[in-house]
């Protein structure tokens, strides 16, 4: 596929965990809801290829009472600080700022 992004992991533990970002331009249905695929190609320690594939059906909504209903609000304050923290390291404080103020209020209108 011509969208997708591979990503390059020096280690991955079993507890490791990873957070992304993503973006669709086109509206979503309520009723038939959205499907991601992720798959993971690794070498064991005992030097086998291995391949993980992560399959996840989530819900859309055109409501924020829905979204915060079913959304895990522990997980995505954490990610919004991560991600201001990387902004803040490598950016002006005036685009961290716009940035995360931008994320807020298209999950809270």
């Amino acid at each position: 596929m011509s969208n997708t992004t591979d990503v390059e992991l020096a280690a991955l533990a079993s507890d490791t965990a990873l957070g992304i970002e993503i973006k669709h331009d086109d509206k979503l249905s309520e009723s038939e809801g959205a499907y991601v695929q992720a798959a993971v190609l690794y070498t064991s320690v005992g030097g086998r290829r291995r391949l993980r594939v992560l399959n996840a059906a989530f819900n859309c909504c055109t409501q924020v009472a829905d979204l915060f209903r079913a959304c895990e609000l522990d997980t995505y304050v954490n990610f919004v600080a991560k991600q201001g923290y990387s902004y803040s390291l490598h950016c002006y404080w005036q685009y961290t700022h716009t940035r995360l103020t931008a994320l807020s209020p298209r999950l809270c209108r």
